[in-house]
């Protein structure tokens, strides 16, 4: 018999369509308890290995915390280690309620708060969208952080030209004091500025300016790069294990991704992610490979030869290394050049299964995580412990909070109604007893019993009475064109200033942090 926990379930999760509003998963005040039961649940064998791996990853968050910083706490004895991650772009507010949430979350219960950069994704751009016009006519634009560069991961990333990197919050603050706010961009850029001195790091400046925030709001969240996580001893370990098991977890991944694609009625053979390849004896690990400096991430691939797994990447053979030393080598890779990184699902399983006691979703990750859920049941016979959604919808305050999309749209949709009944039923907009109504009332009660031979004769005649009340009725259904593209417009107007996904640095203050404090009360 099937395990039910071994089967994909989908998830409908929608981010919020209101402003300063949020999605969280169980309920927030469920939290501190779904924290606190996966605490418990481990088993002893796996609680020895956890300690290890915690041990091992918290040193590093709070060396990397430091140093970015110069500032961090000292790390609590007990209490639950909770976890999230995102890549190290200058996201939007729904994104960012997650560190705020995982911070008061672990003060809460005396526990520990990570955030992970997910810096060995590529980089999407260098900028961030930005409002410009007015609000009756506004308009998409761009504002750069940094020039354009090369498709590069994160990790790799490095600042192209300062001077524009140095500008970007004045920039913004003049962008944004048309629209009558003071962004957050201003107190947040000078961190990048300092950061700047230490390293060229891209993604160092980033995350200095968003911690820089949280810290100023209370919130003490670890930060550490996945590069630096996968420099651990604890992931090699992890690595050599899945290496160890290529062909079952192969299998078992294609399964949960095709039955993913199945539920949720995907059809592209790509999408949600690509299923791992076999080639003749060797088998696609959930895993990329490149050297540093490489434009392009590679597929890793293994195989068994003689008493040895040996490791390829798309082209070249990376390393060859016995069962019991497969790890060791794995850790010599980075002196080699070599950056070798988890896929999403290997990522989220690792540090589920290995680290947090609680691990902290968008809405993205948190379908993604049907399959993670189901592939860690079926590898490990268990799915990793339920983790907790967050995400959130805040617009810039430049309409009113009360505006609705919706009521919008609905009134829109009811105008169109009405010009449709204009044209095709005028009569409804007229006096009853108006000849030429009455006429055609008629006709329509004769239709069915009419002769074949009159019907074209009829409905000529309908057509030229249905001409002629449509011209009375001019004035009206030009007034209520004139309407409909009044509404259009503010549609389309509402639709720009209500999109959810401006960057944080573009906000004021007292809008975000009213609304996570808020949000986020235990």
């Amino acid at each position: 018999m099937t395990d039910s926990r071994s089967q994909v379930v989908r998830r409908v999760l929608r981010a919020p369509a209101a402003d300063r509003a949020a999605v969280i998963v169980p309920s927030w005040d469920q939290a501190p308890r779904l924290a606190a039961a996966n605490q418990a649940a481990w088993s002893a064998n796996w609680l020895a290995r956890r300690a290890a791996a915690r041990r091992e990853v918290l040193a590093a968050a709070h060396a990397y915390t430091a140093a970015l910083t110069g500032r961090c706490p000292p790390l609590p004895a007990d209490g639950p280690l909770i976890v999230d991650g995102h890549q190290p772009e200058l996201f939007h507010p729904g994104v960012w309620a997650k560190n705020f949430g995982l911070g008061r979350l672990a003060a809460h219960c005396r526990g520990t708060a990570l955030h992970l950069i997910v810096d060995h994704d590529l980089i999407q751009h260098r900028g961030v969208m930005v409002l410009s016009g007015s609000v009756d006519a506004p308009r998409r634009d761009w504002e750069p952080f940094d020039a354009p560069a090369h498709p590069q991961p994160w990790e790799e990333a490095h600042i192209v030209d300062d001077e524009l990197y140095g500008s970007f919050a004045e920039r913004i603050a003049q962008r944004q004091q048309a629209w009558g706010i003071s962004p957050l961009v201003r107190a947040a850029w000078p961190m990048t500025r300092e950061a700047r001195q230490r390293t060229a790091a891209l993604v160092d400046g980033l995350t200095a300016a968003r911690h820089a925030i949280e810290q100023d709001w209370g919130v003490n969240n670890l930060e550490l790069p996945v590069s630096r996580l996968c420099a651990t001893t604890c992931f090699a370990q992890f690595v050599a294990d899945m290496i160890g098991r290529a062909a079952e977890v192969a299998e078992h991944y294609n399964s949960v991704v095709r039955e993913y694609r199945l539920i949720n009625r995907v059809r592209g053979l790509s999408h949600p992610v690509a299923d791992l390849a076999m080639e003749d004896d060797w088998t696609e690990t959930p895993f990329r490979i490149w050297q540093a400096g490489a434009a392009q991430r590679q597929r890793l691939f293994a195989r068994r030869r003689g008493g040895q797994w040996v490791l390829r990447d798309q082209q070249t053979e990376v390393c060859a290394a016995t069962e019991e030393r497969l790890a060791a080598a794995l850790a010599d890779l980075p002196a080699r050049g070599y950056r070798l990184r988890p896929r999403a699902l290997t990522l989220t399983l690792f540090v589920r299964l290995w680290l947090a006691d609680l691990f902290v979703h968008g809405l993205g990750g948190a379908k993604y995580d049907e399959m993670t859920d189901a592939l860690g049941a079926r590898l490990f016979g268990a799915p990793p412990p339920p983790f907790l959604t967050i995400s959130a919808t805040v617009w810039l305050p430049i309409i009113g909070r009360d505006a609705d999309p919706h009521r919008l749209t609905a009134h829109i949709n009811l105008l169109r109604q009405r010009l449709w009944r204009l044209r095709h039923n005028p009569q409804e907009f007229l006096d009853a007893v108006d000849p030429l109504v009455i006429e055609k009332q008629q006709l329509l009660r004769e239709m069915p019993a009419t002769h074949p031979a009159d019907r074209r004769r009829r409905y000529l005649r309908l057509r030229d009475i249905n001409a002629a009340l449509s011209a009375r009725l001019a004035p009206l259904r030009e007034a209520w064109e004139r309407e409909l593209a009044r509404l259009q417009q503010a549609q389309e107007a509402q639709r720009l200033l209500c999109h959810r996904e401006f960057s944080w640095v573009l906000f004021p203050e007292e809008t975000l942090r009213s609304f996570y404090e808020s949000t986020f009360r235990l």
